[in-house]
């Protein structure tokens, strides 16, 4: 029993992370502004020092954030895609989070969003992660849009009796 602990400790020792782009959550709801968390690992043995996602344009970027005061961003639209670059360090065997605030656009579907990280002896690898964009729907309708409709409704519903009324449409009815 102390040879297979032994072997488990030295295996994780040994053994380094997976590096990688992890991207969460993996769901997200239509028109809201939902908060994607970006995981990257550097396994390497370089510096990461870019980290740049492609989002598709039913994902427009609304905000930035990082873990880590050591990375800069930039926002460029593209003809079918936006392109969110951090620009940074992170040393090997470190981790660092970045998030990125989106906004989702027309209905539900699975969206894919491309993320490449360059290190500084110019080897980049890319990576492909999907969002899948929800709706809390009624009936095949936005609930929200149910709500709204609903509110308007009978905020109007004075409105439409005078209406009735004026136009004898709709008769008080005498005692």
């Amino acid at each position: 029993m102390p040879l297979l602990s032994v072997l488990l400790v030295t295996l994780l020792v040994v053994v380094p992370p997976m590096s990688g782009v992890a991207i969460y959550p993996s769901s997200i709801e239509t028109l809201s502004s939902s908060d994607l968390g970006i995981t990257v690992h550097n396994s390497r043995q370089n510096y990461l020092i870019n980290v740049t996602v492609s989002l598709p344009l039913q994902l427009s970027p609304v905000g930035f954030n990082t873990n880590s005061g050591r990375w800069v961003t930039f926002v460029s639209p593209g003809k079918n895609s936006y392109g969110v670059e951090w620009l940074g360090a992170l040393a090997p065997g470190t981790t660092v989070l970045l998030g990125l605030a989106v906004t989702p656009t027309g209905g539900p579907r699975v969206l894919n969003l491309t993320v490449q990280e360059t290190y500084d002896d110019a080897v980049s690898s890319t990576s492909t992660q999907s969002i899948n964009v929800v709706c809390p729907c009624i009936f095949g309708i936005d609930a929200r849009y149910l709500a709204y409709g609903t509110i308007a409704l009978v905020l109007l519903l004075p409105v439409i009796e005078i209406t009735l009324h004026r136009t004898g449409v709709l008769k008080r009815q005498s005692r």
